[in-house]
Formats: structure tokens, C-alpha cells, sequence
């Protein structure tokens, strides 16, 4: 949990009141091999989350984003801790491949602006702080009629 005493004292207050909770990273390609050495979840292990969440920055390479992914698969079938580990972006591609057998995941970033996965993503100036969901997809994914 690095540096920060509010993670450790968060975690605390959302353990002593009963709440589920995850602890998140991002990572790219000179910072994943702290999440691929077991690092990162070692060290988030304190604060006892139910979750742990990896999300690769834009910059990423699909290799360093298939590394990740390929410990994430492993350490969940390893059983080896006592969280449940996710990969947000391939984790949310592969389960909507499951149920729509096809690859269609959207996602807004923190500056809320809109990111296709699986497909080029057009460029909008919409972001969900200022526009409606409806109008941001009405204007990303125009009718086809």
C-alpha cells in the first residue's frame, strides 16, 4: 500500500463496519513487474481486501497487458491469496465475450471520457460529467437504421 497511511486507515474503517472493499493499481510496462514478482498484492495484503484490481494505463503494451493478465489467471487458480484478484479491462472483455459473444465492453476514464473495447473508439468531446449516457452513445454509436 506504499506510502499511504489513509489506504492501511480506510480499510479499517470499511473492515470494522462490514463493507466489501477492493484496493486497486494501474500499472504499465515499467511498473508491472511489481504486480508479476507478487509485490503489489504483498503489499496490499494488510489492509485485508476482498478485491484487487490491476488496470493498465493507455500507454501499456498488449505484451505487458497479456503478462498481467496471465499472472492474474494464475494467482486466481492458485489460490495462493486471500482476495480475489481481477484484471478490469480483460476480465471485462472476456465475461462479455461470454454472455454476447462478441467483444463490446464500454468504460468512461477518470476524466470521464468514453473508451471502447475491442473496437476503435471514435473521437468525442463528451465526457458522462457533462452529457447524458444516451447522448454520449447517441453520438459514439450512431443508429444503423
Amino acid at each position: 500500500m506504499g506510502d499511504d497511511g489513509y489506504v492501511q486507515e480506510n480499510c479499517s474503517i470499511l473492515r470494522e463496519n462490514k463493507y466489501l472493499y477492493g484496493i486497486y493499481t494501474r500499472y504499465d510496462d515499467s511498473t508491472k513487474d511489481h504486480i508479476l514478482d507478487g509485490g503489489w498484492l504483498s503489499d496490499i495484503l494488510p489492509g485485508h481486501p476482498q478485491f484487487a484490481f490491476v488496470i493498465p494505463d493507455e500507454d501499456s503494451s498488449p505484451q505487458s497487458k497479456a503478462q498481467v493478465y496471465d499472472y492474474v489467471v494464475a494467482t486466481r487458480k492458485g489460490q495462493k491469496y486471500p482476495v480475489f484478484l481481477m484484471d478490469v479491462d480483460q476480465d471485462l472483455l472476456t465475461i462479455s465475450e461470454m454472455v454476447l459473444k462478441d467483444r463490446c465492453a464500454v468504460c468512461f476514464d477518470q476524466c470521464g471520457k468514453m473508451h471502447i473495447h475491442g473496437r476503435a473508439c471514435p473521437e468525442t468531446k463528451c465526457t458522462i460529467f457533462d452529457n447524458s449516457l444516451t447522448d454520449i452513445l447517441t453520438q459514439v454509436m450512431p443508429s444503423e437504421e
